[in-house]
């Protein structure tokens, strides 16, 4: 279930949902957008339950018999539309099955990226009409799985405007057709249910039956696969691969040997950490695996070991190949596509990652570790609305099973839901504890929302579990850094470009430490380095000109910010920069138009952003610029009166200090840098 105000838990029972999303439209008064995931069947039943349980709201239905293009009409000539509060809508998804299959598969042009059904691309363009002209009506949308998919997908405007999906379908029985065990283990099967005790006990019958067995006699082979089976179960990788080749040895025509030889050596390569031996070990799997299918060309399971020791080593087209034979052999082994999505979304063919993965789905429906893979897909895709709805989705099948949060935490913290993301690192430490890299994302987070005490703790116990996660190093340095903490910043900066030397944002970020620190050659150095490794990085571009202009080389400062502009052209703070730059070369009126653009800018972000301490104190600097005393005072003033303040005077002083080094003789900016230093003198108090 996805709704937009958390409750706190995102594994809720149907009940609770179905309470969430009364209380929900008991407290809602005006326009609003509410999803209920559901069958057509269910919907037919939650209606009159709706109504029953919210007898103060008046409440209307429109019944969609047949697609349609244009809802709005039928919205505005509905009977008493001026009347209701809520209007239930059930049959919309009519208007999607020319486009789509419902169901675990969607098969057809669901997956066409540059195609919508005119339905959708309606609400899209007319969301802004239907909230000026229904502005008392909550619009609920009985939609089935696929349709909200869509919704998520081809009409991301309409659908961000909802409180949400509040998931009321009935869990999905088992497909009739059950997805078969993973092909991979197949010998070792008969050895699942058992304890490592009890394995240990079987093994010690196998042995003894060994000791009484001629080497030659006709079961000794069978006795030697039990044994090498049950060794490769208490992970003693090295004994069950000596099993293997003793049967290869005495019998070389045995594929099932060679099949089980492979699969040791990818394990025994999964625990090595030299790089060239891991990858001769796996070229030694592969060598098994052809060696038992060349044995048996229809032995499925090798075809299928072969393509995940072909995606260790990168080849993903080869793999590809491997699973389409065995996908060929036995089309109904979940493993099988699921793999294969993962090799098609390792080489960024996204729509067929989708396509394998709801084949994967249709035949195992709660395996979380698909609902997971789709989710990365359709956060490849910026999808995040539907990302997120995957990985809860995953998250409700299995939530004991930390990936699902981890990646849902990463996608709340890209859209700035800080507190979301906390919540969902806190699941994965709550269920791995040592997962280093949760640890890192949630005091990053921790940092967004200014408790830097508990940031910094989180980040020493990521950096103390693993001293090589560069991100963590080098998320530690930015801290470091924006605490004018400026020798420990280096410090790890240079740590995590040691751990990796093309990381672009660490080195991008130590520039800007070393321009903080006014050594502008190293600051360029490493601007220079973070473009050369990604052409289009607008923030290191932006900031070497405003290195380039801090030397006076004006030529070179001019092309960055003309560079980042058309990369970034909504960036006031570009804008702000070169108008400085326009000023100090005597071009006034370009100056002049690109201060004002600034301005423009930034009061419009303020209007939807008032909060923004950011954004307020650059509001009051592009004042200055313009000699306006007045509204510079007064965007100092209410940023000042913000609860975290305190966390932006050292940038804030920062800045005013630079645009002074420009015009030396601007009063506003010497009152105003007083003003500061004086306010961050009392906020140190």
């Amino acid at each position: 279930m996805t709704v937009a105000k958390d409750t706190g838990s995102l594994v809720l029972t149907k009940e609770e949902v179905y309470g969430a999303l009364i209380r929900s439209l008991r407290r809602r008064k005006g326009f609003g957008i509410v999803f209920v995931e559901c069958s057509p069947t269910e919907a037919v039943d939650l209606i009159p339950q709706i109504k029953g349980d919210l007898p103060q709201k008046k409440i209307g239905t429109l019944e969609l018999t047949a697609p349609i293009e244009n809802l709005y009409d039928l919205v505005k000539n509905h009977d008493n539309q001026n009347q209701v509060d809520i209007l239930l809508i059930q049959g919309l998804e009519k208007s999607l099955e020319a486009d789509i299959k419902p169901g675990y598969g969607g098969e057809g042009r669901y997956y066409n990226l540059n195609t919508a059904p005119q339905i959708l691309s309606h609400l899209n363009q007319q969301r802004e009409r239907f909230r000026e002209q229904f502005s008392h009506v909550c619009f609920l949308f009985f939609l089935p799985g696929f349709a909200v998919k869509y919704f998520m997908r081809r009409a991301p405007d309409f659908f961000d405007w909802s409180s949400g999906v509040f998931d009321l379908a009935v869990e999905p029985k088992e497909t009739a057709q059950k997805s078969k065990q993973p092909a991979q283990r197949e010998g070792l099967r008969k050895y699942d249910n058992l304890t490592q005790n009890e394995l240990t006990q079987k093994l010690s019958q196998v042995q003894e039956l060994l000791d009484q067995t001629k080497s030659d006699a006709p079961n000794a082979t069978d006795l030697w696969l039990q044994k090498g089976e049950i060794l490769y179960l208490v992970k003693d990788y090295q004994a069950s691969l000596n099993c293997f080749e003793h049967i290869i040895e005495i019998d070389p025509g045995k594929e099932t040997a060679w099949n089980s030889k492979g699969l040791v050596l990818t394990n025994i390569e999964s625990i090595e950490e030299n790089t060239s031996t891991k990858n001769k070990l796996v070229d030694a799997a592969i060598a098994s695996f052809n060696q038992a299918i060349k044995l048996n060309p229809d032995y499925t399971t090798a075809f299928y070991n072969r393509g995940i020791a072909l995606t260790k080593l990168g080849r993903y087209e080869e793999a590809i190949e491997s699973y389409d034979k065995a996908i060929e052999l036995d089309p109904n082994i979940s493993d099988f596509w699921h793999n294969k999505a993962i090799a098609f979304f390792l080489l960024g063919r996204y729509e067929k990652a989708i396509v394998s993965g709801d084949k994967a789905l249709q035949l195992k429906p709660e395996d979380n570790r698909i609902w997971t893979l789709q989710g990365l897909i359709a956060d490849s895709l910026n999808w995040k609305q539907e990302a997120i709805y995957l990985y809860e989705r995953a998250a409700k099948i299995e939530p004991n099973d930390p990936t699902a949060w981890y990646n849902l935490g990463n996608i709340l913290s890209e859209l700035r839901r800080h507190n979301e993301a906390i919540k969902s690192y806190d699941q994965v430490l709550r269920l791995a504890s040592n997962h280093y890299r949760a640890l890192a994302k949630r005091g990053w987070q921790l940092r967004q929302i200014y408790q830097y005490v508990e940031a910094l703790k989180d980040l020493n116990h990521s950096i103390k579990l693993n001293r090589n996660y560069a991100w963590s190093v080098a998320a530690r340095g930015r801290f470091y850094r924006e605490t004018e903490r400026y020798k420990e910043a280096v410090q790890d900066f240079n740590r995590a470009i040691e751990i990796d030397p093309n990381y672009v944002w660490a080195i991008a970020q130590r520039g800007q430490l070393y321009r903080l620190m006014q050594e502008y050659g190293k600051a360029l150095d490493d601007f220079n380095r973070a473009i050369e490794l990604a052409t289009d990085y607008r923030w290191a571009i932006r900031r070497r000109g405003e290195v380039y202009g801090l030397i006076r080389h004006y030529e070179q400062a001019m092309a960055d910010f003309n560079s980042a502009l058309e990369l970034s052209p909504s960036s006031n703070w570009t804008l702000y920069w070169r108008s400085i730059i326009h000023q100090a070369t005597g071009n006034e009126e370009n100056a002049k138009e690109d201060i004002y653009k600034a301005i423009r800018m930034a009061q419009l972000f303020y209007e939807r952003n008032p909060n923004d301490i950011d954004n307020i104190l650059n509001l009051a600097l592009y004042h200055i610029v313009i000699n306006d005393r007045k509204n510079s005072k007064a965007f100092y003033r209410e940023a000042l009166s913000k609860k975290h303040v305190s966390h932006y005077l050292s940038k804030t002083h920062k800045n005013l200090e630079e645009l002074i080094k420009f015009f030396p003789n601007n009063r506003i900016a010497q009152i105003s840098l007083r003003y500061i230093q004086i306010q961050k003198t009392k906020k140190l108090m």
